[in-house]
Parts: structure tokens; sequence; C-alpha cells
């Protein structure tokens, strides 16, 4: 539900600003949880550690089997507070200020949740409001200025400034404490010094507890604030007529002689077009923002968007003259872009892909030797004969490091193409004094290629949106105007790993039980704890497409202009794609733990050593059945009241439902 209260206010003649505030409150929103995460208790929560068997239940998966079960939940909730300023200057005297339009807005906002969309994983699944605080759209702070000048020759300069607050990210300590296969969890406030203790680690955001333990107090979520962005934009237009010239008179006004008049020139009828070409290159982009606090390089990239726009009137010789009565619009844009990838990623060390953990201490343990426990010991380092051939092969798609540590120890900066083209074009029709009417049309196409982590895990996607729209604006009094209006629109989706119709991987590599459609072939989803994911995509055709119906009045009374309406909207949503055609495979130490109680020690054993030896944690398969087909009707209705006090007060209240 959302809540605006807003004053306009004429200050002079050519000044007019306007404060808005407005409230909104989300109830029922979506995130996704693991409901058979393990009963745990984690250190995020205030109940005690779970050390088996000291706690009942502990490491017990609620349907007895160990597995993830993620599903939506309607348990989300948000509130925001935004202040808008909007500000009109118009000088409207003087050869030069009457060609000068300046306007300027800032936004004050406030915005907090516990969830960030569907796909959102609390850091806690059994606990989601401990995940409430600052939201990831909270932008504290935006500022707008711009203006457009006349200038001699139909030249037209608009310049304008755009400034915002930095975009809030969450720090976490890449931990799972809460067994639900989701790294998310945050780290402990703590004290810098001179000599930290080794779980303390100090960074240029402050300094943390990695391993916090009961009670202590956790760092709030998107507690960190990234870098301020700042935008000036120049840009010069010119705009082209074609046509004839009508002229008309028009009295000089008092103190002129009598009798004179003074021609006044109108361009009416006339086709207009224009163009553009819009160039941006990283020569003059800012240096990347150092997170790590070690500097990168540059990513060379361009954006060259080129147009044009044409409108007038409609006529069509020796069958139709719209003049004065139809007007077309129609514009064309294509794009063509190197957008910049800078991602960072944790990779194992040459040592650890070759089954040797000395570097990282960790002591491992033969999962075959003893199921019940104990486990004869590895040492550190895993025989070579005993890693699985699967997992050999595998290694091959990650890249050995290329920085420095073994947390964040691999970056990758290159270029992806992305082109786009768009055509917009609309129909003005004036059928008589009470009744317009307007047709839409526009059409989006994106075609683009995009890399996750790794070189060897890109997609190719292709993207196409339509939308029609048809409206009748009914002018049935002076006081009471309706509009009415029907849209359709459509989008499509087609997403391919780069690998589908190429090289059955998973056959070469031995992993059998998986899809076997040419569409589906590629590398399996493999999670871990410590490294990043292997995460080749998956294929996915998406149709989604909307009915809507809307309807507009106006009432004018008195001091008081009512508006109120609503829409009803009919939406399909239709997917096909495989789940997890591949196999979804989760290393966690597990395996390579030892025993307590017949159940893995908690912390102990290393995921890339289960890795190796190719014995998942967890594992999931799903497909066969690619088509899913979802349909839902959604109304909303709204009323506003814009009650002007004073000549220059008007005080505008609303309230809208959906």
């Amino acid at each position: 539900m959302q809540t605006s209260l807003s004053l306009e206010r004429q200050l002079s003649k050519s000044v007019q600003v306007s404060l808005t505030y407005n409230n909104a409150r989300g109830e029922d929103t979506l995130l996704e949880a693991n409901v058979n995460a393990p009963v745990l208790s984690g250190t995020q929560t205030p109940t005690p550690a779970c050390v088996p068997p000291a706690v009942a239940n502990c490491g017990v998966y609620p349907n007895g089997i160990r597995e993830n079960i993620y599903q939506y939940e309607s348990a989300g909730i948000f509130r925001q507070n935004q202040f808008f300023a909007n500000v009109t200057i118009r000088p409207g005297s003087g050869r030069i200020m009457s060609k000068l339009t300046l306007n300027g807005f800032y936004v004050l906002n406030y915005a907090d949740s516990d969830t960030s969309g569907p796909t959102y994983m609390p850091s806690d699944p059994l606990n989601p409001s401990l995940d409430y605080g600052r939201a990831s759209f909270d932008y504290r702070n935006r500022v707008f200025m711009g203006g457009t000048i006349g200038l001699p020759k139909a030249f037209r300069l608009s310049p304008f400034l755009i400034a915002s607050s930095g975009v809030p990210f969450n720090i976490t300590s890449g931990d799972d404490l809460f067994g639900d296969a989701q790294f998310s969890s945050r780290p402990g406030v703590a004290t810098c010094s001179a000599t930290p203790a080794p779980n303390i680690v100090q960074t240029k955001f402050g300094c943390f507890n990695v391993a916090p333990g009961p009670g202590d107090a956790i760092l709030p979520i998107n507690d960190a604030t990234g870098p301020g962005r700042f935008v000036l934009n120049l840009r010069l237009s010119k705009t082209f007529g074609f046509g004839k010239v009508k002229e008309a008179t028009a009295p000089t006004g008092p103190g002129g002689p009598g009798g004179q008049s003074r021609r006044i020139r109108q361009a009416i009828n006339r086709v207009r077009f224009s163009f553009f070409d819009q160039f941006q290159d990283s020569a003059f982009d800012a240096r990347p923002y150092a997170l790590t606090g070690v500097p990168s390089p540059k990513i060379g990239h361009y954006d060259d968007k080129l147009g044009a726009n044409i409108g007038g009137p409609l006529k069509i010789p020796h069958i139709y003259n719209g003049s004065d009565r139809t007007f077309f619009f129609v514009n064309y844009t294509h794009e063509m872009n190197q957008s910049p990838v800078d991602a960072f990623s944790s990779v194992p060390t040459a040592a650890e892909r070759a089954g040797d953990f000395s570097g990282v201490g960790a002591q491992l343990y033969d999962p075959y030797s003893n199921i019940a426990g104990p486990r004869t010991s590895f040492g550190s380092i895993i025989p070579t004969a005993d890693i699985n051939p699967a997992a050999a092969g595998l290694l091959q798609y990650v890249p050995l490091p290329n920085l420095p540590g073994t947390v964040q120890n691999y970056q990758l900066q290159t270029t992806v193409p992305v082109t786009t083209d768009s055509v917009n074009a609309h129909v003005l029709h004036t059928i008589n004094s009470k009744f317009n009417l307007n047709v839409g049309y526009n059409f989006n196409s994106v075609r683009q290629h995009a890399i996750s982590s790794f070189l060897d895990f890109g997609s190719h996607s292709s993207t196409r949106n339509q939308n029609v729209t048809l409206g009748l604006v009914q002018n049935w009094s002076p006081r009471l105007v309706n509009s009415t209006s029907v849209n359709f629109s459509r989008s499509r989706i087609d997403l391919l790993s780069d690998h589908s119709f190429g090289t059955d991987i998973a056959a070469e590599l031995g992993i059998t039980g998986i899809s076997t459609s040419p569409i589906d072939y590629g590398i399996p989803l493999i999670d871990f704890t410590n490294f990043s994911s292997l995460n080749d995509p998956v294929p996915t055709l998406t149709r989604n497409q909307t009915f809507r119906f809307i309807d507009n009045a106006t009432y004018t009374f008195m001091k008081h202009t009512l508006k109120f309406g609503g829409e009803a909207r009919r939406i399909q949503n239709n997917q096909r794609s495989d789940p997890d055609p591949r196999g979804l495979f989760t290393f966690s130490g597990a395996a390579t733990a030892p025993t307590v109680n017949g159940l893995p020690a908690p912390g102990a054993g290393f995921d890339f050593a289960d890795f190796l030896l190719g014995i998942p944690d967890a594992s999931a398969i799903a497909f066969g059945n690619a088509d899913k087909y979802l349909r839902a009707v959604q109304p909303d209705l709204y009323f506003q009241d814009d009650w002007r006090i004073a000549s220059g007060l008007t005080l505008l209240l609303g309230l809208r439902w959906e």
C-alpha cells in the first residue's frame, strides 16, 4: 500500500516548487527458504551453539533426509519513506533568458526490508526477520539538475547532472552457519587493535569477527555503502522541418500604431525529424572502486547509440489528408555496446587442485574407512589414486588464482557484446470535439552475451518485447474527462548456454543419469562452501504476456480536482526450462570430516577435498517436465484529490490499493 502527500507552490511568475512525501508498506512479500535446513542453533540466534550431542535434534533434517528443499514463502515485509523536492524555473524575459528552462529534483529515501525479491535467501532460514534492515534499494540521496537552452538556427542545448549516494551492500563472512547451503552469514562486530585475534579481520569498512559466538553483536544487513555516482551530460540537438509554413497575424497590442499588425510565423502541420548519435568510451570513466584495496585497471569498453525521430500530420497523397486531425510519431534506436565485466571469485590453489590442503591446515578423513567412525585420517593430503576422474576433468574449467590469498583470489576482466534495437510508433486522431483516439506500438530487441564467474561459463540470450495500446479520451463536459485504454504486452526471453547443442561435456566426464537432450549439454551446477560455484546457465525460454484494461476519470469542482480509476490485469507466465537438467552437487566438507555419534562433525573436513573424492554432501536432479504455465488476475484501484487551497498552494491527497 502506498500513501502520498504533496504540496505545490508558485513562488513567483517563473519559479514553481513542489514537495511530496511517499509512504509505502509491503506485507507478505516473497522470499525463498530452505524448509529442510537442519535444526541448528547458529551463532546469529540467541540460542546456545549447536554442538552434538549437547543440543537435542542438532543437525537433524526435518524430513529425515539430508537434502535441500527450497520453497517460496510470503513472509517478507518492507517499509519505505521518501521525500521529493522539485523545482522548475522559467525566466521568461530577455532575448536569452526567454529560451532557458531549468528544472531539478532531490530525493531523500529510507527503506527497510527483510527480502529483496522472490529469489532472496535469508541468512537464517528459520528466522528471516534477522535480515530486517536497510533494503538493497535504499539509495539515500539523489539529485538531478538539468535544463534546455534555445540557440540560433533551431539548435538546442540540453545539459544535465545526476548525483546519487552509493548502493548499499551486504558484508558476509562466507560461512554457512545454519546448514542450509547458503553462505550468507554475516560476521560479528569487532574492535580493531594492533594485534587482532585470528578470528578478527581488518578491512577498509572496519574490523569484523568471522567466528562470532552466542550473544555477540552481528553486523546489520547491507551495512556498507558503495561509491556514489556522478554523471554529467551535455547534449546538442537540432530539429528539421518539412512542409508549408502557415503565417498568422496578430495585433501589436497597446502603444502600437492604429491598425498596425505584426506577422507571427507559426509552423503547423509540418513533418519534423531529428537524428542523434551518442558515443561513450571508457577513456572518460572514473577509476574502478578498489573494494579489496588493490587498484584494478580500467576495462576498455564503449557504447554507441544512434537513432532518428520523425513526426507530423499523417498524409497519404491522393488517399488521406490528416492535417489538424491525425498525427503520427515514429522513432528508431540502435545501440551497440561492449559491456564491461569485472568479477571476483575464490578458486583453489594449484596445491589444492592436486589434493594438498596443508596450506589451510585442513585435517581430512577417509570417508570409506569407517562409516560409523572413527575414520582413518588422510592428514592434509588426498592420495592421487583416490581423486575422482570426473572431478579431475572438471578442473579444466576452473582457472588458477591470479591474485594473492585464498579468498577472492581470481579476478575476471573482459567485455561482452550487447546489441539493442527499438521502434516506437504512435498515431493520434481527433474524432470530434469530445473524442480522441490514440494507438501505440513499441518493439524492443536485445541480443547479448553474458559471463558468470569464469570464461567457460557463458550464455547467449535474446529478448524481444512488444507492446500495443489502444486508447480513447472522452471529454464529456468541461468538468468530467474519462480515459479508457486496452493494452497488450508480450515478452520473450530465450537463454542458451554456450555449451548447448555442442559437446556433451557431462557424458565425456562419465556423469550419468542426467538429461541427454542437446539443449541441456553443459557443466553440472556445483556449489562449494569455501569457493565460488561452477554455474553453467540452464537453457530457459520465457514467454510472458499481459492483457490490461484501464479506466481513469477526472472530475473538477470548486477547488478540488478528483482523479479516480482502476485497472484489471490478466497475466500469463509461460516458461520452458528444466530446473536441474545436468544435476546439482553440493560439497560442504562433510565427507572428509571426522564423525561424532555417526554424524559428520560440524566445521570439519574441507569442501574441495570432498569434490576431488567425488562425494557430494547433497545432490539433486530435475528434468523432463519443462513446461510451466501460470495464470493470475490482478485488480487495483486508486483515488486522488488535488485541493487548491490558495492561488499558490495545492494539497495532494491519494490512496492506492493493489
